[in-house]
């Protein structure tokens, strides 16, 4: 049993169930980046301690930062006219 509320435990295995690399946004705005450790999380920025999936969804409720389809367009490069 791991003592979390039925809601909690849900995102917990949704989390699990992420792959590799996906990206998260927490309660308090703070990205989470899944890593190749199975279930632990880092945060983009700060502390390098490794958070368990168990840890992470009680800073719920969290965003999944969904991949880009495809890459963003590239803007055209600047030109200067000389006359």
């Amino acid at each position: 049993m791991s003592g979390l509320r039925p809601d909690l435990q849900r995102t917990q295995i949704e989390l699990d169930k992420l792959p590799q690399g996906s990206v998260v946004i927490d309660a308090y705005g703070n990205a989470w980046q899944s890593s190749s450790h199975g279930i632990y999380w880092h945060r983009a920025y700060g502390e390098d301690d490794m958070y368990s999936s168990w840890e992470l969804c009680q800073r719920a409720p969290l965003t999944l930062m969904e991949p880009r389809k495809k890459p963003l367009a590239r803007p055209a490069p600047k030109t200067r006219t000389y006359r």
